[in-house]
């Protein structure tokens, strides 16, 4: 039980890191990458609230989640999403930010990119981007920053297509934040899962 409430904590936290990130970002008009940059696109270019957005963005990921990390982790991610969504709803409610430019892609980038490493320890995601990231660190052992910021680069091209580069250079600074608090940090919790095996075999 305390286990379960540890899990469950743990997934509230980091969904709450990400809804903050995602309305600093917003205030200041920056894009960024993974689920949260390309529900921010959906939204500029429809006019949907992000919280709609983030749902419909993340639908085609969730089939790709059930496919190959399975019906946990889908549920699971759904779950995180959903959240997400709710609290972004809110936070935007409640929350009237000024902020300068730079600081809000800092602030935001830098909650986003926690919000992901918490998830990620407690086997959830965002869906988006996440997914594939997730999927080829589990298979070949890639670097889940390195392949979120090759992502993430075609993201910010989709977004100086349809939205106009003058927006790429903070949205650059976001996806380079995110990729680096994601790699350095996830990094460190893949080695200390592989180390606990070979400690406690060495103990035996």
């Amino acid at each position: 039980m305390k286990q379960h409430l540890s899990h469950a904590l743990g997934l509230l936290e980091g969904c709450f890191l990400i809804a903050l990130g995602v309305i600093f970002l917003k205030s200041t008009g920056t894009m960024t990458g993974g689920a949260p940059g390309m529900a921010l696109l959906l939204s500029h270019l429809s006019g949907l609230s992000i919280s709609y957005s983030l749902v419909i963005v993340a639908l085609p990921f969730f089939i790709m989640a059930w496919l190959t990390m399975g019906q946990r982790f889908m549920t699971k991610s759904i779950s995180c999403v959903t959240l997400v969504a709710v609290l972004s709803h809110g936070l935007n409610a409640q929350l009237s930010l000024n902020v300068t430019p730079l600081l809000g892609v800092l602030a935001g980038s830098c909650l986003l990119g926690f919000g992901m490493v918490v998830l990620f320890r407690h086997n959830s995601s965002m869906g988006g981007t996440n997914v594939p990231a997730l999927w080829l660190e589990h298979h070949f052992g890639w670097n889940t920053g390195v392949v979120l910021l090759g992502l993430d680069a075609l993201i910010l091209l989709a977004t100086g297509l349809l939205l106009g580069w003058h927006l790429i250079p903070y949205a650059l600074l976001s996806v380079s934040s995110i990729a680096l608090i994601v790699g350095r940090y996830r990094k460190a919790q893949t080695q200390r899962h592989t180390a606990a095996p070979i400690q406690g075999a060495m103990s035996s």
